[in-house]
């Protein structure tokens, strides 16, 4: 005799999201794996990895075409960070003139999620673009989530001189934007929090996809709490504490209100809910800031799927309407 069971659609909805993610998740740990081979330094403080790159079955055909018509260059190289050697990447045009200077926050932890040192972003026009994997991906120190992790931001920023005498291209004394991807979202709002003087260096803000309200995705996701537990220290006892320090929500009021931010989202997102954005923009606006939000119908996690999300952003930065 055989039996039907009929599953609530929430809970049906919610068993197709955690295989979703997981059949995602190790596309990336695999990719991640891969990509590891493009970051090492070869005994080297910094490397120019171009060929690397260009040789690398990882980067898109499209991106190597530009980077070869283009001339662009991209370097590894390693940078002090509370004691500790952080790997960090940058991409540039030599000789190119006023190229935007963006900061890329990357998404993930440790060495799941590692960024393709070409990427769209790092690939787009004439963008000048640098950023950090973060300790304990492939160096020293561990990564905490939203902990002492942050500091390698700010020691990024202070390490632009030492890459402007050796890669001879400027960077100290140029506005800043920062785009920042899924747990760089978090990362980005904490950087600013912390340390003030960074606001006095960057133009604008954009968030895609970005981790903006940790108790949230506590809530909605029990793979999130788990690696949280697991791997990053949080516990009942220190709950209240832990989630305090990292949720970007409690830290907007400590940056100036007159920096422009985008938060952009998709709808089709199954790791961060677009509730965080909403909850975000709500703060925002509350605290008196200027913020522009944009949604995107089928959008994935960080936009992927969306070839023109760069073309969007850039008129954004270069009009910033308000």
């Amino acid at each position: 005799m055989m039996m039907t069971i009929f599953l609530p659609l929430c809970i049906l909805a919610a068993s197709i999201k955690e295989d979703t993610l997981e059949t995602e998740s190790e596309k990336i740990r695999e990719k991640s794996q891969r990509l590891a081979k493009l970051y090492q330094l070869e005994g080297e403080e910094r490397l120019d990895i171009t060929q690397r790159v260009l040789d690398s079955p990882e980067v898109l055909e499209t991106h190597k075409e530009y980077i070869r018509s283009s001339g662009r260059r991209i370097w590894i190289f390693q940078y002090p960070s509370d004691g500790l050697l952080v790997t960090g990447y940058i991409s540039f045009i030599p000789e190119s003139k006023d190229p935007p200077l963006i900061m890329q926050f990357r998404g993930g932890n440790k060495q799941f999620g590692i960024p393709n040192p070409a990427n769209n972003l790092t690939t787009y026009k004439n963008y000048t673009v640098v950023g950090s994997t973060l300790r304990g991906c492939f160096d020293e120190g561990v990564d905490e989530f939203g902990g002492k992790d942050v500091n390698d931001i700010k020691n990024l920023i202070e390490f632009f001189p030492i890459l402007e005498q050796h890669l001879h291209i400027s960077l100290v004394n140029q506005e800043l934007q920062m785009i920042a991807y899924s747990r760089g979202g978090m990362e980005m709002f904490l950087a600013l929090a912390r340390f003030p003087g960074i606001q006095t260096k960057v133009g604008k803000l954009v968030s895609l996809s970005g981790l903006l309200d940790i108790e949230r995705s506590i809530e909605n996701r029990v793979d999130m709490k788990e690696m949280f537990e697991k791997e990053f220290g949080l516990t009942e006892d220190n709950w209240s504490e832990w989630i305090r320090e990292r949720n970007p929500l409690w830290h907007v009021d400590k940056i100036r209100k007159d920096l422009p931010i985008m938060i952009i989202q998709g709808t089709a997102d199954v790791r961060v809910s677009l509730e965080e954005g909403y909850e975000m923009m709500r703060v925002l606006g509350e605290s008196g800031h200027q913020a522009n939000y944009v949604e995107i119908d089928g959008g994935d996690h960080c936009l992927r799927n969306q070839p023109y999300i760069l073309d969007l952003v850039d008129d954004w930065l270069h009009k910033c309407p308000l």
